[in-house]
């Protein structure tokens, strides 16, 4: 048992606990001025998971070896660029007193997912051309 991976897990649900209540902000307050918070504490959520990747990652003990370093590199990736776009993006609204364009925040996220499934899919190219007899 490994008692950071605990703690950052213990992070994870707590911060999953409180997104009902950003949710229930967004419906009382409006979706101009609740989605800024719901960016942060969705990018939170991925920045937890980053965290306890990166960790795994620096104890060997903790990897399984079934797991692709790689892709498993690579997921890290994404997951702290989608933690760093969502919260920097909520925090710069925040800070502006600007509400945040739905349609950009749709943006993001399509862009962010596309290019993780482009890459994937160039990483599974790779690996097939290589492992050929």
């Amino acid at each position: 048992m490994d008692g950071v991976i605990t703690l950052l897990n213990l992070v994870l649900l707590g911060l999953v606990g409180l997104t009902p209540y950003v949710a229930r902000m967004i419906a009382e307050a409006g979706p101009t001025r609740g989605l800024p918070f719901y960016m942060i504490t969705v990018g939170s959520v991925f920045a937890s998971i980053a965290l306890m990747q990166a960790w795994v990652l620096f104890r060997p003990r903790l990897f399984h070896t079934g797991v692709d370093r790689g892709g498993f590199r690579l997921e890290l990736l994404y997951h702290a660029l989608i933690a760093a776009a969502l919260v920097g993006l909520g925090l710069w609204a925040i800070s502006r007193h600007a509400p945040v364009n739905g349609n950009l925040f749709a943006a993001i996220v399509v862009l962010l997912a596309a290019s993780q499934k482009i890459f994937r899919r160039r990483r599974r190219l790779q690996i097939s051309s290589t492992s050929r007899p």
